[in-house]
């Protein structure tokens, strides 16, 4: 069958990718000089017609285009995340409280119509099963996530915060699997290159060579008005600097672009993983000394995890135990280190996703969302309980036994998909993400923000996407050979 090259033309001309660009660039200072230039009411309603204005651009744009690559339109949110909070800092003096707190959920916002968008384009990937139950999860997850809210008499505010990121994984994955069909995977990860390069360069910027940065352009009263508390004695976050203490002080740590020690180590592992996806060794290292100056204990944890699936995959059973041992001796080497030298935040990690058992005795149902985590403490009181950073204890705690099932379920279900994936790279790829992502959540609380994680299950959804196509709904199990995971 010969291709029409008009289609093949349109599919990968990437000067389509740049007029989108600019047509991105346009919408968001429209959105920035309107938080300047007008007051609170009148600037949400204008942002909502930007937004609206926007999107049906590019639907417009997506109908004229027989076939349009998706590759640019799904790095936006990672785009965003990985800027918004030094472009809201230079307005934060000009904005009040709720303006900030809309443009800080564009990404999401953005993300949720996306959906929609791309399932104009492929509304026959939901006749397959793969993508049937995972919006089926999807949507158990969300109705019962609402129903707790009215069962255990929510706040509000802080429920819908939760709400997003409880929503985040599933949210996400369902987009990379919708535009599966309309990705180039390694256009994809080149386009995050790009922004990867960004966050190293201006990382390096900010720690070493502009270090007054973050007050210059107002970073301070941004989280003020995001409602965060700040270092009384630095001004900045408090968690610009280390827990763990070397030399008896502190370290500070790279934050670049983020603004975010936490978000950036999580993002600075999946760089790594892009790195090594695309052979780029120069990068890889740049990366690794990234990870190294953020102390980004769970870009550290990523390290390990990929350290044991690449050996797993790669050397015979006797190499593949010996890696094993060296990487436990490894993590649990740093364990101690960090708790004979820290603050005791590793412990806190720890203690508070095992807090999350015991919760499921006395509150089967969950406490309901928004009343336990980090969020609940922002816009309310909470419930009184253990449970302290971590993202698995706190859907644990909030949603109670069918959140957990949920969970556990959909990344059951991930990892077997995984033995469908013919090939040796991509599925070393799928797997390290998923059980990174796995392994922060349960230590961190901040991981299923979409700002952490966003990135990880779009990238884990196309490549599923992907393969379930090529596969045809082949089963996991063979009968010669028979596949086997002992994660």
């Amino acid at each position: 069958m010969i291709q029409n090259p008009s289609l093949t033309r349109s599919f990968n001309d990437k000067g389509l990718d740049l007029f989108s660009s600019i047509l991105f660039g346009l919408f968001l200072s429209i959105v920035m000089m309107s938080a300047i230039a007008f007051h609170s009411t009148f600037n949400i309603i204008f942002y909502l017609l930007s937004l609206m204005v926007y999107i049906y651009i590019l639907v417009y744009e997506l109908q004229m285009v027989e076939r349009r690559e998706f590759s640019f339109y799904i790095t936006i949110p990672i785009l965003i995340s990985a800027t918004q909070n030094l472009y809201l800092s230079f307005v934060s003096p000009y904005a009040d409280a709720s303006q900030i707190q809309l443009m800080v959920i564009t990404n999401f916002l953005y993300s949720a119509i996306l959906i929609g968008v791309i399932y104009i384009k492929t509304p026959y990937r939901f006749n397959k099963a793969l993508y049937q139950k995972m919006l089926i999860l999807f949507i158990v997850l969300v109705l019962y996530s609402l129903a707790t809210i009215i069962i255990f008499n929510a706040h509000i505010t802080s429920a819908l915060a939760s709400l997003r990121n409880v929503m985040t994984p599933m949210l996400f994955i369902l987009i990379g699997l919708i535009a599966s069909s309309n990705v180039i995977l390694s256009r994809y990860l080149r386009y995050l290159s790009y922004i990867v390069i960004f966050v190293v360069i201006f990382g390096f910027a900010e720690r070493f060579l502009i270090k007054d940065i973050w007050h210059i352009i107002h970073l301070p009263d941004l989280w003020t008005k995001k409602g965060l508390p700040l270092n009384a004695f630095t001004g900045l976050p408090g968690n610009f600097y280390s827990s763990e203490m070397v030399g008896g002080q502190q370290l500070r740590r790279m934050v670049s672009s983020f603004a975010d020690p936490v978000n950036l180590g999580t993002f600075l592992f999946f760089g790594f993983m892009v790195a090594w996806y695309l052979r780029n060794k120069f990068l890889a290292i740049l990366l690794i000394i990234s990870i190294g100056l953020a102390v980004s204990k769970g870009a550290i944890l990523g390290l390990l995890i990929f350290s044991v699936v690449w050996a797993y995959h790669k050397f015979s059973k006797a190499i593949f135990i010996l890696v094993m041992i060296g990487t436990c001796a490894a993590g649990g080497a740093f364990v101690v280190y960090s708790m004979m030298n820290s603050t005791m935040s590793m412990l806190l990690h720890i203690t508070g996703f095992f807090a999350a058992f015991p919760e499921l005795v006395n509150h089967p149902l969950g406490r309901g969302l928004g009343n336990i985590g980090v969020l609940a403490g922002l816009y309310s009181s909470g419930a009184q309980t253990e449970i302290t950073e971590s993202g698995l204890g706190m859907i644990i705690g909030q949603l109670g036994i069918l959140g957990l099932i949920l969970y556990v379920y959909f990344f059951t279900f991930i990892l077997k998909q995984s033995h469908t994936i013919q090939v040796r790279k991509d599925k070393i790829l799928l797997q390290t993400l998923t059980l990174g992502i796995l392994a922060n959540i349960t230590f961190n609380e901040v991981a299923l923000s979409p700002n952490s994680s966003a990135v990880y299950f779009i990238t884990i959804g196309i490549i599923l996407g992907q393969w379930h196509a090529k596969t045809k709904d082949v089963g996991v199990k063979k009968k010669k050979n028979r596949i086997r995971f002992v994660w």
